[in-house]
């Protein structure tokens, strides 16, 4: 579930972005010009700071919105028990013959045609 801070950073960072997307007067490269206060192709420390100040708020609402994706994925694992995460079939038939090194194994779901990689084979304990 989405907290309302990391929803409302969502929705303020979609309004912005999307007005330099679409062209808003005050994000266009050559503003000023009609102006006359447009300063040419130099570097601009004030769209710089910016545009890492953008990248920096995506960065973090991004890495904050994979990890809520990932817990809620976890929850709805069934331990030894594969299923399409696209379709949520429960049918996979096997791609590769037997499984890696690691014990992953390429299947397909037999209602979408998905291929996923799952862990088939428990890891082995390392000897200490």
């Amino acid at each position: 579930m989405l907290s309302t801070a990391v929803a409302m950073e969502v929705s303020n960072l979609y309004g912005e972005l999307n007005g330099t997307v679409h062209a808003k007067a005050e994000s266009m490269l050559h503003r000023g010009i009609e102006t006359r206060e447009y300063r040419g192709h130099v570097f601009k420390y004030e769209d710089f700071r910016l545009w890492t100040e953008f990248l920096a708020r995506t960065v973090k609402v991004g890495t904050e919105l994979l990890r809520i994706n990932i817990q809620q994925w976890g929850a709805s694992m069934v331990p030894g028990k594969p299923y399409c995460d696209l379709c949520k079939g429960e049918t996979l038939d096997p791609v590769d013959p037997e499984p890696d090194a690691g014990g992953y194994q390429t299947l397909r779901c037999r209602r979408c045609g998905r291929t996923l990689s799952y862990r088939v084979v428990p890891p082995r304990a390392t000897e200490s």
